[in-house]
């Protein structure tokens, strides 16, 4: 979910696997495929847009929301 995390992602997954097939003597194929990285707005561009839009729209037009996976499956 972040920057960090997307960048060890490879190896964790090699490990983990690597690990689970060890147990059981099996040998393992991975084809990891980084994806696209994490979208990480910046404070600064994310308050500039903030004081606009509650400019333009007032305070109710703006609205904290959680982190989200969005279209993963």
């Amino acid at each position: 979910l972040d920057l960090e995390a997307w960048r060890d992602a490879a190896d964790l997954v090699h490990a983990a696997v690597d690990e689970v097939a060890g147990m059981h003597r099996a040998k393992t194929v991975i084809n990891y495929v980084r994806g696209v990285p994490p979208v990480v707005n910046d404070a600064e561009s994310v308050g500039l847009l903030d004081a606009a839009m509650t400019e333009r729209r007032g305070s109710y037009a703006i609205e904290d929301t959680e982190q989200s996976l969005g279209g993963e499956d």
